[in-house]
């Protein structure tokens, strides 16, 4: 060294070039003071950073372990443990436990987790317990160079994600986002939202395990009781794989849901896409929202149902749920306590085989109003401007042929004989009587009086109804009693043959039903027929011996003596569809109106009825004239201009004479001999005319005169 003179400074020089990375703003430590950065052109080991806990720097035997032991670290400093350094396929043996207020980020790694202590790979023990990936494509499908990450379970049946705590504890706050899931087996789940609630699951695949049964969200309330409300699934798409599997699926207690824009497509075999359900407590979901949803299918099957509502209330499908070549789209709820269903513009595909899948029994409080792809006739409220035709004859009892015998109705007797003449059972009244009470506004001059003043049972039964038993039918009349205590309903009987034949009716078949009813009105005007409804099980002779399906209880009039102006009575339902049993499947029925009280003055009048496939319409319309068959009018027929035969000589015409004599064969038969007269246009003579169903011989002395005849059936 040299020497420096006395009072000198020695000058160091610093041979560290920039390339080793420590410069005089990057002194490679980490210290309060001085505060500088650490520059690392390369890898930085931490096991945590900023306080975010990296998973892979954690010792384990596994994946699972190190995950873990993140986990642990995370909920004590930063609540997250970042597992995004964790790479290729990894398996585990022990489940991952996401502790409350903690967050488990996830990458590209491949995890599967083989517990079978548990039978799961995720457990959230609190509320806030989340996991977030980047990666939800799954294997294979991303089509960017990155390797997607997944978490699956091994063990056979088991569950992907769950509230390990479901019968003692609810967890809420949940966020499940951007994951790839998979189960594993036949009966497992991938998301288990069993007393999860205040949560929200998005942009996550969802791969159901194979062997049939299985779930990509499953929740019941029925165990631990606890509610699952105010929680979104949105964007997910799920992956079903067997016949039985259903991509979402919750019973119970799931309050204010909404599920929006998830997809499912169904495997070529019996399979559910959407389900709502009530639990085994009786619990239904209700006010829940289901919007923009896809279900489609490769390969249509017999019980793919894209949208079963097994049970709920007040449920809002909205605009855009589509349904793509499945073998049915929707099923309303076969428990009549469930209401409130409102169906808003579905796409709905012709490729569908079936819109709405038949269910036995079927409640009919669902409206759709259907503005979307395909139409479907809308069931609102039981009455609605689109309503269908009425099906009933002589529905504003104006056809008499005397007082006791009402055309197209017949009597029922108290054992429920039908088609009975009317002494002792029923009675025509006047509009104008003011027994019960002048009746204002009826179609015309006459209602019906049921009942002798002595016997329970008594009624009315319409004739024969072909009906659709895919279809939902409404059936509305106006009722009058001079009592609040007269008892009366309506009633169905209904047979497995298009002719109702006594031996085909079906007596094993209860159905459901909506009851309408003024007690149960819900708005301010008559003129809106705007009725909500309670249930009722229409039930084979239940409490009266009609030999029909009837309501369980008694129907009274709200206020004695007083007509309305609009039917303020009636039933929604469907008709016996037991499908897998040719006997249960209706094809015709009758209607009856009956009184049900054994006491003095137990009169109960009847106007104004109406049947219609779908909702009535209303306004009190007449039943409509065909224009083939035999249709016929109960009340007096006016024509303002002519009445003209479809072809000459059809009912009326000329002949002549040969040798005193003609012979006229009618172009159509009739039933029995017809009403015919006739007169001589040539001479002052008289005619003799002889009739049977098919031909007329008409008789004269003088021998070639022409003859005018007309004809009359009698009945046909």
């Amino acid at each position: 060294m040299t020497a420096l003179p006395t009072g000198q400074t020695l000058m160091v020089t610093s041979t560290l070039a920039p390339a080793h990375r420590f410069t005089p703003s990057s002194l490679g430590v980490n210290t309060t003071s001085p505060q500088f950065n650490l520059d690392v052109n390369g890898s930085a080991a931490v096991n945590s950073l900023n306080q975010v806990q990296k998973a892979e720097r954690f010792a384990g035997a596994d994946a699972g372990v190190q995950i873990n032991a993140c986990l642990t670290a995370a909920a004590a400093s930063s609540s997250l443990c970042d597992a995004r350094g964790l790479k290729g396929t990894l398996t585990a043996t022990h489940h991952i436990s996401i502790p409350a207020g903690t967050v488990l980020l996830w990458g590209s790694a491949e995890l599967t987790i083989s517990d079978a202590s548990t039978n799961d790979a995720i457990e959230l023990t609190g509320d806030g317990s989340s996991v977030i990936g980047y990666q939800e494509s799954g294997i294979g499908t991303v089509a960017h160079p990155d390797t997607s990450g997944l978490i699956a379970c091994g063990t056979a049946g088991c569950t992907v994600v769950k509230n390990p705590n479901q019968a003692t504890a609810k967890v809420n706050f949940v966020h499940i986002e951007g994951m790839y899931l998979q189960a594993n087996g036949a009966n497992s789940k991938v998301i288990d939202m069993t007393s999860i609630g205040h949560s929200d699951i998005e942009n996550n695949n969802l791969q159901l395990g194979t062997g049939g049964n299985s779930f990509g969200v499953f929740g019941s309330s029925s165990i631990g009781g606890f509610d699952g409300s105010n929680t979104i699934f949105k964007h997910n798409n799920f992956q079903p794989e067997t016949t039985g599997d259903t991509c979402f699926s919750l019973a119970g207690t799931f309050n204010a849901v909404v599920l929006e824009q998830n997809a499912c497509v169904l495997p070529p075999g019996a399979s559910t896409g959407f389900m709502f359900s009530k639990d085994s407590s009786g619990n239904y979901p209700n006010n829940d929202e289901v919007y923009g949803n896809d279900c489609e299918t490769s390969s249509q099957a017999f019980n793919q149902v894209c949208f079963n509502i097994v049970g709920v209330t007040s449920i809002t499908f909205g605009p855009n749920n589509r349904c793509e070549n499945v073998y049915n789209c929707y099923q309303f709820p076969s428990d009549g306590s469930a209401t409130g269903i409102h169906v808003l513009d579905p796409y709905l595909s012709i490729t569908n085989n079936t819109q709405i899948k038949p269910n036995e029994p079927a409640t009919a409080m669902v409206a759709i109003d259907n503005n979307g792809h395909n139409w479907t006739p809308s069931m609102h409220y039981g009455m609605n401007d689109l309503a269908g035709d009425n099906l009933l004859g002589n529905g504003s009892f104006e056809g008499w042929q005397n007082t006791t015998s009402l055309y197209y109705w017949g009597g029922v007797t108290a054992t429920g004989t039908i088609n009975q003449p009317g002494s002792g059972i029923y009675l025509q009244n006047a509009s104008s009587s003011a027994t019960p009470a002048v009746d204002a506004f009826t179609q015309g001059a006459f209602n019906v009086r049921v009942g002798d003043g002595a016997t329970a049972g008594l009624g009315v039964n319409s004739g024969c109804i072909q009906v659709d038993s895919t279809r939902e039918y409404t059936l509305m009349f106006r009722v009058a009693s001079s009592s609040t205590s007269n008892n009366f309903r309506p009633g169905l009987r209904f047979y497995y043959d298009s002719n109702c034949t006594t031996a085909d009716v079906i007596s094993t078949v209860a159905t459901n039903a909506r009851v309408l009813s003024p007690a149960n009105y819900a708005g301010t005007s008559t003129a809106t027929g705007n009725y909500q409804s309670t249930n009722a099980s229409l039930t084979f002779n239940n409490g009266i011996s009609c030999g029909c399906n009837v309501t369980g209880a008694d129907w009274q009039v709200g206020t004695a003596g007083s007509w309305t102006p609009s039917r303020n009575f009636g039933l929604i339902f469907r008709v016996p569809n037991g499908y897998s049993l040719s006997t249960t499947v209706a094809h015709s029925m009758r209607v009856f109106l009956l009184e049900n009280t054994a006491a003095a003055n137990n009169y109960v009048y009847f106007d104004d009825v109406v049947l219609s496939q779908g909702p009535v319409t209303p306004d009190l319309r007449l039943a409509p004239l065909r224009d083939s068959q035999n249709p016929q009018v109960y009340g007096s027929l006016g024509i303002s201009q002519h009445l003209n035969q479809g072809a000459a000589n059809t009912f009326a015409g000329t002949i002549a004479l040969a040798a005193g004599t003609a012979t006229v064969t009618f172009p159509t038969a009739y039933t029995t001999a017809p009403v015919c007269t006739a007169n001589d246009t040539s001479a002052i003579a008289t005619v003799r005319v002889q009739t049977t169903a098919t031909t007329m011989t008409l008789t004269q002395s003088s021998g070639t005169d022409t003859i005018m005849y007309m004809c009359v059936g009698n009945p046909n």
